[in-house]
């Protein structure tokens, strides 16, 4: 594919020619996403198990107990002192970069593919082995081991996987607005740059089953940008109801020159009586409709957390992933859509994967948005919103990485949280509370350090260009 070998020729170029060899932590210090440095890093740790074998002599019985302990802390060091030799860095890179590029354009088709690879069934050790290959959409991986400990099952078969992966997917995405699906392909724009060729894109949406969507980006030429992404997405399309959930007019704007938000649009529909607009005003009153309910299942949103209270008195981290004493009391309890009757049985809600599926939520990744916002009275408010958490995240794009690792452990999810909490402030005072006790505190970091402070500096800076603006 020429992408790969672009990117791969790309990434090389960042490679000192007078070095020979390469440790991970440097790869990311020379400028390499944090995800592609975990590919490589399996790979470098599995051409390693190939080349080192145990020595096999007449002369000493290698199967002690002593010899095996030996040989397990010469693993663990030698592991821990991997490195990628020059020599060998196109063909790794160049293999990591073919994988991950599979894994987003395809995900519910490669994911499986590259967990269990020839096998048709693991069991859980080789499972959650595997899923560590999965460096992209991370919530995929965990979703396939968490089913299999909440269903105490041995093995996990290609097939079964295959479903259930598609449905959490369904699930995650049922109502994302175009901003939600740009933040899911931050990962494209770091790896690939800021244009994106628009045939992976409508593959990405073919994947997903959204061929509506996928034929806006048949219909584009070349590139796209994050910018154009957005637009396109923005896009109203009454051809389809489904492709990309209706109720999101308050995000959406209409063609027209005066640019007058498709919400305003929906409202004066509202108002006719006219018969010919009876389809129309069925899709703007769709999310309200029994039939337009997320059939949620077993998936918990993260807000029932009992013991907690009041979501601001816990740790930013645990609004995503609740912890395992939390899911097993918490096991037969599932909310139920506000249009569910009395009288219905919530298991009549669960999707037909498996006999008794139940997988939740917050084990497996809380999307961004998750709670369909509608208001056609108010649709500015909703459009100031999402402006200015694009502004937000735009401002800080280049050190994203670095401060998801160093001030949220990691942790994704978390962090764009907490830019939105941010972006709803109304002024620098407002923020620096949020940041020093929701952010520094609770997780732990000094706010003195240098990431605390670069931090800061990018967050003030903006809300001082907002108040000038």
């Amino acid at each position: 594919m020429k992408i790969v070998r672009e990117i791969t020729q790309s990434l090389l170029s960042k490679l000192p020619q007078d070095r020979t060899y390469f440790r991970p932590s440097e790869l990311e210090d020379l400028g390499f996403p944090g995800f592609l440095v975990e590919r490589i890093s399996l790979e470098l740790a599995r051409n390693l198990a190939d080349s080192v074998v145990p020595p096999n002599t007449d002369w000493a019985n290698m199967d002690t107990r002593s010899v095996a302990d030996a040989w397990e802390s010469f693993l663990n060091a030698i592991h821990a002192e991997t490195r990628l030799p020059y020599a060998y860095a196109e063909s790794v890179i160049e293999a990591s970069v073919a994988d991950i590029i599979d894994m987003l354009v395809e995900p519910r088709k490669n994911i499986p593919e590259i967990v269990f690879g020839s096998e048709s069934v693991l069991d859980l050790e080789n499972l959650t082995e595997q899923t560590q290959w999965v460096v992209v959409y991370q919530h995929f991986g965990k979703a396939l081991v968490r089913f299999v400990e909440r269903k105490k099952l041995e093995s996990l078969d290609k097939e079964k996987a295959t479903v259930l992966l598609e449905k959490v997917d369904e699930k995650l995405t049922a109502h994302y607005t175009p901003l939600n699906w740009a933040v899911l392909l931050d990962p494209w724009f770091i790896l690939m740059g800021n244009d994106i060729e628009s045939d992976l894109l409508r593959r990405f949406f073919t994947d997903k089953k959204m061929p509506v969507i996928a034929k806006r980006f048949d219909r584009e030429d070349g590139s796209v940008d994050r910018t154009r992404f957005i637009e396109i997405l923005s896009k109203p399309d009454f051809s389809s109801e489904d492709d990309l959930a209706p109720a999101r007019l308050a995000d959406i704007r209409s063609d027209d020159d005066d640019g007058e938000p498709l919400a305003s649009v929906a409202a004066s529909k509202l108002e006719s009586s006219d018969e010919d607009d009876e389809p129309i005003l069925k899709r703007y009153s769709a999310e309200n409709s029994e039939e337009s309910e997320p059939k949620l299942a077993d998936l918990r949103a993260d807000e029932d957390d009992e013991d907690s209270g009041d979501s601001d008195s816990v740790p930013i981290w645990q609004r995503f992933v609740a912890s395992d004493d939390q899911e097993e009391e918490k096991e037969d309890i599932a909310p139920e859509p506000e249009s569910q009757t009395e009288d219905t049985e919530y298991e009549e809600e669960e999707p037909e994967i498996f006999e008794d599926d139940d997988y939740e939520e917050e084990e497996l990744g809380e999307p961004l948005d998750t709670e369909p916002i509608i208001d056609l009275t108010k649709p500015s408010e909703e459009e100031q919103k999402n402006e200015k958490l694009h502004n937000l995240l735009r401002n800080i794009d280049d050190r994203k990485s670095y401060y998801i690792d160093m001030l949220f452990g990691g942790e994704e999810n978390a962090f764009y949280n907490a830019m939105e909490e941010i972006a709803a402030c109304n002024d620098w005072k407002e923020a620096a509370r949020y940041i020093t006790s929701e952010i520094f505190r609770r997780n732990m970091v000094d706010m003195y350090s240098d990431e605390a402070v670069d931090f800061t500096d990018r967050m003030q800076v903006y809300f001082l260009e907002q108040e000038r603006d």
